[in-house]
């Protein structure tokens, strides 16, 4: 049974993503600096729904489905082709363990294989020194494809 489901973002949604996205230690590893204001994740919040768009990338809030609480976001943008995706999760600290990583990354590849049926292949692009998240995504079915210095390629081929 999924303890967690995919969901557009709504402006509620800001306070608890300002809380996970600007925790230094859990935007460690990604691409983007740390929320300083509310403001930053109303924004974030804004802009997210403004600019989805299935045919380009997407993003969703994970949500916990028996504590109704935001959990993180997930995303996919395609990349180099109409056949190939890059997916990401990021999740608050509260939900660090239990697999709930995982299952949200699973129903992501779930998704993707349902909605967009000309994927053939889903990339991860993860930093080494995250060990959780390199656990996670072979757990999954991601294999690794590519090192790319600090940073690693994983690929899951859509059957």
């Amino acid at each position: 049974m999924n303890r967690v489901y995919l969901r557009d973002f709504e402006l509620i949604d800001a306070e608890a993503l300002f809380e996970i996205y600007s925790d230094k230690e859990a935007m460690k590893y990604r691409n983007t600096l740390p929320f300083e204001t509310m403001e930053q994740a109303i924004a974030y919040v804004e802009n997210t729904a403004a600019g989805n768009n299935k045919l380009k990338s997407y993003r969703w809030v994970a949500i916990h489905k028996e504590e109704k609480a935001v959990m993180g976001t997930a995303f996919y943008k395609f990349v180099r082709d109409k056949q190939t995706v890059e997916v990401g999760v990021s999740i608050g600290r509260a939900f660090w363990s239990g697999g709930f990583g995982r299952e949200i990354l699973q129903l992501l590849v779930d998704t993707i294989k349902q909605e967009l049926p000309q994927v053939k292949t889903i990339v991860a692009v993860v930093n080494k020194e995250n060990i959780s998240s390199v656990k996670m995504i072979t757990r999954v079915g991601f294999k690794l494809a590519e090192d790319k210095g600090i940073k690693s390629q994983f690929e899951y081929k859509v059957k």
